[in-house]
């Protein structure tokens, strides 16, 4: 059989070893401050995002990816998302598929609220008929 020697470490001395370890040298009786991480965030919406608002913040990137469909009688298809106000929302890129998905990426610019707009609408297959319907998809964005 063989043997493993293992090193015990007392619950209170290793309390003590992580507070020293994590407690700032400057603790006593400086005020705290939060800052924000430098790294942009990023939020992705998709279809069940319609008529929602977001909030984000300069430099944060807005990732929208809306999903088509197809049937036997054509393609329900996005088009390119895009922005009402390009000083607050810039477009910086965008897809679209045979499926009918589109997508667009948005970096938030400025203060100040602008929305993200796209409309969905059937494309019939040959010898078939589609609807006469446009789908509105819109999300509000302030960007603070």
């Amino acid at each position: 059989m063989k043997t493993t020697a293992s090193l015990v470490v007392p619950l209170a001395a290793g309390l003590a070893l992580t507070a020293a370890a994590v407690a700032p040298a400057s603790a006593a009786g400086a005020p705290r401050t939060h800052q924000r991480s430098a790294v942009a965030a990023e939020v992705v919406l998709g279809n069940e995002d319609k008529n929602r608002t977001v909030v984000v913040r300069s430099g944060d990137v807005i990732q929208v990816e809306l999903k088509g469909s197809r049937s036997a009688g054509g393609v329900w298809a996005w088009d390119y998302p895009t922005s009402s106000d390009f000083q607050v929302l810039r477009h910086i890129g965008r897809g679209m598929d045979g499926n009918g998905n589109a997508s667009g990426t948005f970096r938030a610019q400025d203060r100040g609220t602008a929305e993200i707009n796209s409309t969905q609408e059937c494309y019939p297959a040959p010898d078939w008929f589609c609807p006469a319907v446009i789908i509105p998809w819109k999300v509000t964005v302030v960007v603070q």
